[in-house]
């Protein structure tokens, strides 16, 4: 699978996520933060949530809905993921979902490490 198969998917997802109705939550979901976390049980619409966020609140292009679960990440650094979507596709918002495994929390730790410290912010 190739980045370009991810951005693909997206697109998919976003053709086919309902905004006829919305996730309760949809009014009071805000990015005015740099990391935000949305947690719940499985099958509440979280990945729904965000989905229609990004398809009524921003430019689809400037996103990217990944599902860390992908058997891409076994075999690939979500941080080099991340990367070439900011530097060679213009992403600036990025949506993980399923990120239950302590790994994936200490690389999204990382990036946003990473991030702050490209933006001169210092923690």
């Amino acid at each position: 699978m190739t980045i370009s198969d991810f951005l693909d998917s997206y697109q998919r997802l976003l053709q086919h996520t309902e905004t006829n109705t919305y996730r309760y939550l949809f009014s009071q979901f805000r990015l005015d933060s740099r990391l935000i976390g949305l947690v719940g049980a499985r099958g509440t619409g979280k990945t729904t949530l965000m989905l229609q966020y990004i398809k009524e609140k921003l430019p689809i292009d400037d996103c990217m809905y990944v599902a860390l679960d992908h058997l891409y990440f076994t075999q690939n650094h979500l941080v080099d993921f991340v990367k070439v979507l900011y530097d060679e596709y213009g992403v600036r918002y990025f949506f993980f979902d399923g990120c239950y495994m302590m790994n994936t929390a200490c690389v999204i730790s990382f990036l946003m490490r990473r991030i702050n410290t490209n933006a001169g912010i210092r923690n």
